[in-house]
């Protein structure tokens, strides 16, 4: 009886350490799948959400859905947060709530384009 629970206990835990580990950051990988000296016109500062669609979908879709909709993290559809994009910029880089930290995995320019991205295209 002692074995069958410490089994369960130990496969929960291992269950839950893959979920959290499927809406972790991309690892120190260029996640954008791109160089930032591409031939865009947007500076770090407001982000190109074409380049940010990338980021989103190597690092958010897992948990936000495939168009922010939400999955296992919050709707961004409707977030009033997502509609700000220093907010998005501050949540991406800093984390909190259950969303892991982004600092260090992402870089600047990343995160700015995938908060471009998130309140130009996802927020509605």
């Amino acid at each position: 009886m002692m074995k069958n629970k410490k089994f369960l206990l130990m496969a929960s835990l291992f269950a839950l350490a893959l979920l959290l580990a499927a809406c972790g950051g991309g690892g120190g990988e260029d996640s954008s799948g791109g160089s930032d000296s591409g031939g865009g016109s947007e500076t770090a500062e407001s982000g190109d959400p074409s380049n940010g669609k990338t980021v989103f979908e190597n690092n958010c879709l897992s948990c936000h859905g495939e168009q922010g909709q939400g999955a296992s993290g919050p709707n961004l559809q409707e977030s009033e947060v997502a509609q700000d994009q220093g907010k998005v910029e501050d949540k991406v880089r800093n984390g909190g709530n259950g969303m892991p930290s982004f600092e260090g995995d992402l870089s600047d320019s990343e995160i700015a384009d995938v908060a471009a991205y998130i309140t130009e295209e996802v927020a509605q």
